[in-house]
């Protein structure tokens, strides 16, 4: 229920207040140098979507549920689950809290999004090539202009799949119940052996593993009600989020690392991260270098953004570096309940529903009409067919909850990271965002820094357990 400002109340970009230039180097990549850091941010736009147009909007359509639209019904289900969760809803609401909260960080964001529509309507009249991917049977339709909340629907939606954690209590929540034999063994978020990178006195007291593995066919003694294509179905759905997140987590584990300089020959730290992205083509990651001479927090900063999103969210400036890998903490529930006469039974409480109607328009297909319903204060009712077997009970719905359905402020963050001038500041910041569900390890001249800060819920008596969490009741 987090109020949305309208447009008309929030400031904005006036245009350039003086000539940018963007030089490009040997390796393509573009060099912004703009006298204000409004229109530093115009030129970083203009430069991404002259790049990544297509890409761009390939996400941004995904972030706000309109992806069947160009895709057709293979990725209807996936607008679904976005329109379920809300991702454009808290795109917008994140625009409002930055406009209250921070003007001059949504004048920026403003100017960013100007400078990709800028591009577009090049593109529109003519004056710029057409971007690859886009014709009638591909991409039929030019991107519509850009808006605020679009770029916060993005980076929303990044933040959701980097953390996402439905798979893992729908896989806790099938074991459990057609496999209970194999739940207690079934290593989830546990290292399968130990290993350790710190010394012996500062290494955590009660970390534990379990050794074993998923049964792959159990004695005939064993044998639980699982349907006989549940293997199938299971592989199938966790193939298809793997190819939703666009985020190859799976494949691997990435790496970072930062030594003191107390411990290097000449003094200064030492920095180092791999993200473990696989290659793609275009890839996740667009990378430029940002440098502004505003006299009242000059910038000068390079590296990586996630396309679809401002700024630099892996990098370095003249102060600082910093780096950052997924962790994994537990911000996201599932829980049975009841629903009947609008009004959903939670913990003895009755507690009233919201529904509305929501059309998706599907390419070489008639538009579809979805409900959704929401339990205010709680989360939302997840479609029927999001997990790949029953594991409900009959008459029970599956409520999500995730600590992203709030005002959150992970774009001013990273807005903030970009200027900041010692890993002091780099944490004071860090500590600031709450569903970034990242490790970070940063850098400046003297000192390194771990920091990892993220919201979760509190679940009383249930925090002595470890996640994931099965359906909860």
């Amino acid at each position: 229920d987090a109020e949305v400002t309208p447009d008309a109340c929030r400031p904005s970009f006036e245009g350039l207040s003086a000539p940018v230039e963007i030089i490009r180097d040997e390796d393509g990549v573009p060099h912004v140098y703009a006298s204000s850091n409004a229109d530093g941010y115009f030129a970083s736009g203009y430069a991404q979507a002259t790049d990544r147009m297509l890409q761009m909007e390939l996400v941004r359509r995904r972030a706000l549920g309109r992806s069947a639209e160009i895709r057709g019904e293979d990725a209807l289900g996936d607008d679904v689950l976005m329109r379920t969760v809300g991702i454009g809803h808290w795109g917008s609401v994140n625009a409002s809290l930055i406009a209250r909260e921070s003007p001059s960080q949504y004048v920026l964001l403003d100017a960013w999004v100007r400078g990709v529509n800028r591009r577009i309507e090049e593109v529109r009249a003519g004056t710029a090539p057409m971007p690859s991917g886009f014709g009638p049977s591909e991409v039929p339709e030019l991107p519509e202009p850009w808006r605020v909340d679009h770029a916060l629907a993005v980076g929303k939606l990044l933040l959701f799949g980097n953390a996402n954690q439905i798979e893992f209590d729908i896989l806790a929540s099938v074991l459990r119940r057609y496999l209970p034999e194999a739940f207690s063994s079934t290593p989830l978020f546990l290292p399968m052996r130990s290993a350790h990178t710190m010394p012996p006195d500062e290494r955590p007291r009660a970390l534990t593993h379990v050794p074993g593995v998923i049964p792959l066919e159990l004695e005939p003694a064993q044998q639980s009600p699982l349907p006989a294509d549940a293997a199938e179905r299971l592989a199938e759905f966790f193939a298809r989020r793997e190819r939703s997140r666009g985020l190859s987590i799976w494949g691997g584990a990435s790496n970072n690392w930062a030594v003191a300089g107390r411990h290097s020959q000449n003094g200064r730290p030492l920095l180092a991260g791999d993200p473990h992205q696989g290659f793609s083509s275009p890839n996740i990651f667009w990378v430029h270098h940002l440098h502004t001479t505003d006299p009242t927090a000059p910038l000068d900063v390079i590296g990586w953004n996630f396309t679809g999103s401002p700024g630099v969210q892996l990098g370095h400036n003249r102060h600082i570096a910093w780096t950052a890998t997924t962790t994994y903490p537990d911000t996201q529930d599932l829980w049975a309940v009841r629903i009947q006469d609008g009004m959903a039974s939670i913990g003895g409480m009755q507690v009233p529903v919201r529904t509305h109607s929501e059309e998706v328009r599907v390419r070489d297909a008639a538009p579809r009409t979805i409900e959704i319903t929401e339990v205010p204060g709680y989360g939302v009712i997840l479609p029927d067919n999001i997990a790949p077997l029953p594991i409900v009970n009959t008459g029970e719905e599956i409520l999500y909850r995730w600590t992203g359905f709030m005002p959150t402020h992970e774009a001013q963050g990273f807005a903030a990271i970009n200027a900041a001038t010692n890993v002091a500041e780099f944490e004071r910041i860090v500590d600031t965002m709450e569903i970034a569900s990242f490790n970070f390890v940063a850098a400046d001249q003297n000192d390194i820094s771990y920091r990892s800060s993220m919201t979760v819920p509190v679940r009383r008596a249930l925090s002595a357990a470890r996640p994931p969490w099965t359906i909860l009741d």
